[in-house]
């Protein structure tokens, strides 16, 4: 019940959020029912395991996979100006460190100068011991799904999400 209340949705701040939904599949061609009848057999848990793979592994055919989404969503060249076209493309990642890879590659197809910024890199105590502990070069390598990352590259047009601590801290 803690982490229920402890949630964004139990937030006095959740009614200013806007929520979004996923409606439609646009990888899904209106001429494609094969793909179609696939991802309905996968969503509803009736998809035939395949003879020669374990029951809780499934084989998504070589025609559904993308070499690059990337390409997919995204063209290869990005005017600053286009920004606010391509506002409503998104890639959706298991992990942070495929997001990671994905901006990277997104936004260095950006036009326009690349500007990094950093992170506050120092470990602030009563104790200098505990401070020498964690140099610089150690914390710039720290990586946790609950800190942002060192480096913060942008440029004129990108997307960005910015949150706040509510916290103060």
């Amino acid at each position: 019940m803690a982490t229920v209340k402890a949630s964004i949705k139990s937030s006095k701040l959740w009614k200013n959020f806007k929520t979004f939904k996923l409606e439609t599949n646009h990888r899904l061609d209106p001429g494609n029912l094969e793909h179609a009848r696939w991802l309905l057999e996968l969503g509803n848990g009736t998809l035939q395991p395949q003879r020669d793979l374990n029951p809780d592994i499934i084989r998504i055919p070589c025609e559904m996979l993308s070499k690059n989404i990337a390409n997919d969503i995204f063209p290869d060249r990005i005017l600053p100006q286009e920004a606010l076209q391509l506002r409503d493309r998104a890639i959706l990642c298991p992990k942070n460190e495929q997001c990671d890879r994905i901006n990277a590659e997104i936004i260095n197809r950006i036009d326009g100068i690349l500007k990094t910024y950093y992170s506050v890199d120092a470990v602030i105590s009563d104790d200098e011991e505990t401070e020498n502990l964690f140099p610089p070069e150690f914390l710039h390598t720290c990586y946790s799904s609950g800190l942002p990352p060192h480096e913060l590259k942008l440029k004129i047009g990108c997307i960005v999400i910015l949150l706040r601590n509510l916290n103060g801290r």
